[in-house]
């Protein structure tokens, strides 16, 4: 790495603005991932810079970044980013780039079994909470032994993530049970 690169990755840990950029920044220099899986991808901006940092520390094509998304099919108060042009722009980054389309729950039903290994999840808080309710189950399957899981949920401030703990990841893992009731 050269010393402007080296530079550039303190300023962006310590001032990098807005806050979500420092998030990212940290969590991929402590884990630096190779398998990146991002739900929920606006505008590609955020997964182009979370590949380009995973790139500081490994060799551009040993990233393997996969994204979720609705692209055609997003609601009508979000940008729309069609599936063309977000593969166009996120090839250029020189990764192997697997784009799933659908919300949360449907693309991870579809590509849980064939994703291994993922050490960072990002996700977005465009993301319905209504469908990753549903998706927490098929989403350890998917981890690395020690990956880290990023949401900005809300609860930060100015749309921070919050690394979810190992435990409150596997209690939303769980599958909900249903209770049958007897006729009486």
């Amino acid at each position: 790495m050269s010393l402007f690169s080296r530079l550039a990755a303190v300023w962006n840990a310590c001032f990098a603005q807005p806050a979500v950029e420092r998030s990212l920044e940290q969590a991929i220099k402590r884990q630096r991932p190779k398998r990146i899986l991002e739900i929920g991808l606006g505008d590609g901006q955020r997964a182009r810079r979370a590949i380009s940092l995973a790139q500081r520390y490994h060799a551009r094509h040993e990233i393997h970044f996969t994204g979720i998304d609705l692209f055609e099919d997003r609601h009508r108060d979000q940008p729309p980013f069609p599936l063309k042009d977000a593969y166009r722009q996120l090839r250029s980054t020189a990764a192997r780039i697997r784009l799933v389309p659908g919300d949360a729950y449907g693309a991870l039903v579809r590509a849980a079994n064939s994703l291994s290994g993922v050490e960072l999840v990002l996700i977005s808080a465009d993301v319905s909470k209504a469908s990753l309710a549903s998706a927490w189950f098929y989403l350890p399957r998917t981890l690395a032994k020690n990956a880290i899981v990023l949401w900005a949920d809300g609860t930060l401030p100015d749309g921070e993530y919050r690394q979810v703990p190992r435990a409150e990841l596997l209690a939303a893992a769980r599958p909900v049970r249903m209770v049958r009731r007897r006729a009486a």
